[in-house]
């Protein structure tokens, strides 16, 4: 329910129908010529309750209550047209209802509003005895019905901003087309621009500290999080230390990827000039032989194809078992498919991964055992 206060709303409206030529002095009025004249004129291909209700509550938990579930039975949302001011009145009329668009404005994105008039309305008094008198109609008219188009309630803000603390927008995605198959929730229609606007309103994406990315980057830093394990521009989380302190012997892959910030860090100039440097140095303490693999091996016309896992036939490892997979599985499930993202977001997404890591080798690790007391005891 959105609020929209204004203090110039009339006392007595002229209310038009959507369908025919008949005006009314008020929304009710309305409800009841829809309720007579056209209960089976409605174009949404679903049958409208034109019923009025007219409903009294000892709190307002009890009316919140009542009004949720009414709106759920009726793919209804409301916006809060006025209010009076130095009183607890509020006129609340149908989402798909109000001004149209002025002639010659430019829009971007299609109004949800189709006519300025829709019979589905609710007034509000909230009595000085914590009371709530609730009038009104819930059906429509002059629309269809589209799930797709209500309001986001707080209950389902309050659910996905849940779920996008656990996992991610793909899952959460897949998990209301299935949960919601019937389509009749708004949940069923949730897109990955509603979810990363509500991650972005209630600062729930992660490592995000400053709109800037690199001034969130300094930030993080500045707080000397030793399981972050931030070592000058070099990440080493406390879990690696013991990695490589464990298996460093047997061997280590080393690998880069492209595109997953806006920052250009590869230069084939800055290489050749750096590796100039490290050649001139070589040569002025006499390691020639040094000098002449480094030659072959990085500055030949045939680099690219040795340094190829295809080429490497006898490579006891390539990056290809290791790096790229893991390469894959960052820019598809962790960082959405998306290019040039946030470094401050890469980095709080490097940093978790760590321990993903290590929970998803374990489990493996554990199916590998399970596996082998079977067939021992066979």
């Amino acid at each position: 329910m959105n609020s929209k206060h204004s203090d110039d709303l009339p006392t007595l409206t002229t209310v038009p129908c959507p369908l025919c030529d008949s005006v009314f002095a008020t929304h009710r009025h309305l409800s009841e010529h829809c309720a007579k004249n056209h209960s089976d004129d409605d174009s949404t291909g679903r049958p409208q309750d034109f019923t009025f209700h007219k409903e009294i509550f000892e709190n307002y938990n009890l009316y919140k209550e009542w009004y949720d579930k009414m709106c759920d039975l009726h793919a209804t949302s409301f916006f809060c047209r006025a209010s009076k001011k130095d009183s607890a009145v509020s006129y609340m009329r149908c989402h798909r209802s109000g001004e149209g668009v002025p002639q010659g404005e430019v829009r971007a994105k299609t109004s949800k509003k189709r006519h300025r008039y829709c019979s589905a309305y609710l007034n509000v008094y909230v009595r000085k005895d914590g009371s709530v008198l609730a009038e009104g109609c819930f059906g429509h008219i002059g629309h269809e019905i589209d799930e797709a188009l209500l309001n986001w309630t707080e209950e389902q803000i309050e659910y996905l901003k849940l779920m996008l603390q656990e996992y991610t927008t793909d899952f959460i995605i897949r998990k209301m087309r299935k949960d919601h198959s019937a389509k009749t929730s708004k949940l069923y229609f949730v897109t990955k621009k509603d979810l990363w606007n509500i991650s972005t309103r209630y600062n729930l994406t992660p490592g995000v500290r400053a709109k800037e990315d690199m001034a969130s980057v300094a930030m993080r830093e500045l707080e000397r999080n030793p399981d972050d394990g931030i070592r000058f521009l070099l990440i080493i989380t406390p879990l690696q230390v013991r990695w490589l302190q464990q298996y460093g012997n047997k061997g280590v892959s080393l690998d880069d990827t492209h595109n997953l910030t806006k920052y250009t860090l590869s230069d084939e100039a800055a290489f050749n000039n750096r590796l100039t440097e490290v050649l001139t140095y070589l040569r002025n303490k006499e390691c020639l032989q040094m000098v002449q693999y480094l030659q072959k091996e990085y500055l030949g016309q045939e680099k690219i194809r040795k340094w190829a896992s295809f080429n490497r036939k006898g490579a006891v490892m390539s990056t290809s078992m290791f790096g790229e997979r893991w390469h894959l599985r960052l820019k598809q499930e962790k960082l959405k498919r998306k290019a040039n993202a946030r470094a401050d977001f890469v980095i709080d997404v490097l940093i978790k991964a760590v321990n993903e890591l290590a929970e998803d080798y374990e489990v493996a690790v554990g199916h590998v055992v399970a596996q082998l007391r079977t067939m021992y005891h066979k």
